[in-house]
C-alpha cells in the first residue's frame, strides 16, 4: 500500500545586510554643492557636516528558517500527497529608536537592529494518476498559505487601547509573546443604499455642517458601529483582505492554489493548468483612472447603469426629483460629506479568482502512418493561455492576477489571452 514514505526536516540561519553604508564612520562629511557658500567671487567653498549619531554595533539582519514536513505515496503512485510547515524568522530589522530628547539634540537617532518579524505558513499538494484501457490520467492540486506576523516594531507608546486596537503594528504584549497578524484592512460595512429622503434624514451623519443633505440616492448607507449616530474612523472594523499592492509590488496574495491535469487516450491528448489567489482585495477608487468620478477624462460603460434624475435639468436635491434606479450610486463631482469616499467592499473588492492558465490539446499522427511518410512522429496542437478567469465581475476589466500598480488605481495592463496553433514533426 505505501510504496514512498519520507519525513524531512530542516533548519538554518543566515544574515543579510540592510542599511545605508558608512553609518559606523564618526567623520565629518563634504555636503553637496546647494550646501557650499561663496565666500568671493567665483569661489565655492563647499561646506562640512558632522555625521550626527553614530552608531557603532549596526549588523545585518539574522534569519532563522525553519521546515518540516512528509511525502507520501500510496499504491505505486496512484496517490501522492506532500505537506510542509515553514517558518522564517528576521530578527534585527532596522528601525530609528523611539525616545524622548531635548529639542536641543540637533541630531536624528541613527538605524539600529531593533525590529523583528516571522513568516510562516504551509504548502500542500496532492496527486492522483491511473491508467483505464487506453486512457491514461494524472491531477495534482497545490495551495499555499503563508502569513506574516509583527513580533517588534519600534514606535511611540500607544494612548489607549483602541489606538492599539486600530494600529496595523501593535502586538497586545510584551514583544517577546507579540503576534501581530499583518494583511488585514480597516473599512467601513455597508447596510444598505439610499433610495429616498427618509433613508438620508434617518441615517448617522456624516459629520460637518452639512450633515447628510448631500447624499444622493444609490449611495452607501454604512454600519454605525459605536452607535454615536456619526460616521468617522471609529466606525471601521477590519472586516477585510488588504490590498493587492501598488508602485510596482509584486502580487503576493497569503492564499494561493493551483491544479494540473493531463490525459491521453489514443492519439490524442489533453492538458490543464488552473492557478488561482484568496484573501487579499483589489482597489477601485471612485477617483482613479477606472472610475467613477471626473479628475480623468475616462468613463466605462458599465458605469452608465447608476441612479440618475428622470429628467437630467431636474435638481439632485430636490425631494420631489423623480430617480431611475441603477446599480451604481448617482455621479457627483466630489464625495465631501457622502458614503461615496469611503473605503467599503463596493470599492476595495475580494479579489479571489480562478483562472484557466493554459490549456491544450493535441493530436500525434499514428505511429505506421508517419513511418509511411518517412517521419518519426507528427503532432499537431492548439493551446491557449490566460482562457477565462472566474472573479468578481467587477475586476474582469483590470485583471485580478495583476497587481493594483500606481496609486492603487488597477492601472497596470491586464495579462493577454494568446491562441497558438502548432505543428511538432521528428524525422
Amino acid at each position: 500500500i505505501v510504496s514512498d514514505l519520507k519525513i524531512r526536516g530542516s533548519w538554518g540561519q543566515s544574515g543579510y545586510d540592510a542599511g545605508s553604508a558608512f553609518e559606523y564612520v564618526e567623520g565629518y562629511e563634504f555636503t553637496s554643492v546647494s550646501g557650499g557658500y561663496v565666500f568671493s567671487d567665483g569661489v565655492l567653498t563647499i561646506g562640512m557636516v558632522p555625521p550626527g549619531i553614530v552608531n557603532d554595533y549596526l549588523s545585518w539582519v539574522h534569519t532563522t528558517t525553519t521546515d518540516f514536513g512528509f511525502d507520501l505515496e500510496l499504491w505505486r503512485g496512484k496517490f501522492g500527497f506532500t505537506f510542509d510547515y515553514f517558518e522564517r524568522l528576521e530578527e534585527g530589522l532596522l528601525a530609528s529608536r523611539i525616545t524622548t530628547v531635548p529639542n536641543t539634540l540637533g541630531a536624528n537617532f541613527p538605524q539600529e537592529n531593533l525590529n523583528s518579524q516571522k513568516t510562516k505558513g504551509f504548502e500542500i499538494s496532492a496527486s492522483h494518476r491511473n491508467n483505464i484501457g487506453k486512457l491514461s490520467y494524472g491531477i495534482n492540486a497545490n495551495m499555499t498559505l503563508s502569513r506574516l506576523f509583527y513580533l517588534h516594531r519600534e514606535q511611540e507608546p500607544f494612548r489607549s487601547t483602541w489606538a492599539e486596537w486600530t494600529s496595523g503594528t501593535s502586538f497586545f504584549g510584551p514583544a517577546a509573546s507579540g503576534n501581530r497578524i499583518t494583511g488585514r484592512a480597516w473599512a467601513y460595512k455597508r447596510d444598505g443604499i439610499v433610495t429616498s429622503v427618509t433613508d438620508v434624514e434617518t441615517a448617522a451623519l456624516m459629520g460637518g455642517s452639512l450633515g447628510n443633505s448631500l447624499m444622493l440616492p444609490g449611495m452607501d448607507l454604512i454600519v454605525d458601529v459605536n452607535g454615536d449616530g456619526v460616521i468617522n474612523g471609529n466606525d471601521q472594523m477590519p472586516y477585510m483582505f488588504a490590498g493587492s499592492g501598488g508602485f510596482g509590488d509584486a502580487l503576493n496574495p497569503p492564499l494561493q492554489f493551483g491544479l494540473n491535469m493531463n490525459a491521453s487516450y489514443g492519439t490524442f491528448d489533453f492538458n490543464l493548468g488552473l492557478a488561482g489567489a484568496a484573501m487579499y482585495t483589489m482597489n477601485k477608487s471612485r477617483y482613479d483612472q477606472w472610475g467613477y468620478g471626473t479628475r480623468y477624462p475616462m468613463f466605462w460603460e458599465k458605469y452608465l447603469d447608476r441612479w440618475h434624475t428622470q429628467n437630467p435639468t431636474d435638481n439632485p436635491f430636490d425631494p420631489a426629483t423623480v430617480w431611475i434606479s441603477g446599480e451604481w450610486e448617482a455621479l457627483t463631482a466630489n464625495t465631501s460629506n457622502q458614503t461615496s469616499g469611503l473605503t467599503t467592499d463596493k470599492w476595495q473588492m475580494d479579489a479571489t479568482f480562478l483562472r484557466a492558465k493554459n490549456v491544450e490539446i493535441g493530436y500525434t499522427l499514428p505511429t505506421s502512418v508517419a513511418k509511411t511518410i518517412g517521419l518519426n512522429s507528427v503532432r499537431a496542437f492548439i493551446n491557449c493561455f490566460n482562457l477565462f478567469t472566474l472573479c468578481n465581475k467587477n475586476l474582469k476589466d483590470v485583471d485580478p492576477e495583476r497587481a493594483e500598480g500606481a496609486y492603487r488605481t488597477s492601472n497596470t495592463y491586464p495579462l493577454m489571452r494568446t491562441f497558438n496553433f502548432g505543428l511538432e514533426v521528428k524525422f
